[in-house]
């Protein structure tokens, strides 16, 4: 079981809900101690099938930087998610692009020696049923990838080593 506290925030509201992981299980606990078992599966193209509590949507899921957006029901929710340094950022920048969070590699897009793009996919983890893609945050030649689909990594795990085009040999 492991549990986070993530800190949402969209337009002027934000809130602060507990997240804990229980195998296929996942519980949202709000700051009033109301509690919510969420189970997400993936659709596939960013389209997943939530059930919260007695509830069942297919919601729609994109981000772009800090800002993510979601469609449920009709209403599109735009969070932003407060930049948190943790050194991971600082590392990116001096060349490696470490897990984000403990997962499941499903797809690595690039491999050693390829140019890519500010933005463009390297690869794709998969962490509480939903996946995330780490994308190039620079122009850059992939160096290294160290890790490859169906492999289990924690956060802060290399999985990708790149440089900039200007040190590339």
């Amino acid at each position: 079981m492991s549990a986070r506290r993530a800190t949402l925030v969209f337009g002027e509201q934000s809130i602060s809900v507990d997240i804990v992981v229980d195998r296929d299980l996942t519980t949202v606990r709000l700051p009033d101690g109301r509690a919510t078992a969420v189970t997400v599966q993936s659709l596939g193209s960013g389209a997943f099938a939530v059930t919260a509590g007695e509830r069942r949507y297919v919601a729609h899921y994109v981000a772009d930087g800090t800002r993510h957006f979601l469609h449920v029901d009709g209403e599109t929710y735009v969070f932003q998610r407060e930049p948190v340094d943790t050194g991971r950022r600082a590392a990116s920048l001096q060349g490696d692009l470490r897990a984000p969070m403990p997962g499941l590699i499903t797809q690595v897009l690039v491999r050693e020696g390829q140019e890519v793009g500010a933005g463009d996919p390297l690869y794709v983890v998969e962490a509480m049923k939903m996946e995330h893609v780490v994308r190039a945050d620079r122009a850059c030649r992939v160096k290294t990838v160290s890790a490859a689909p169906g492999v289990q990594v924690e956060s802060g795990t290399m999985v990708v080593e790149v440089e900039d085009l200007s040190e590339a040999s």
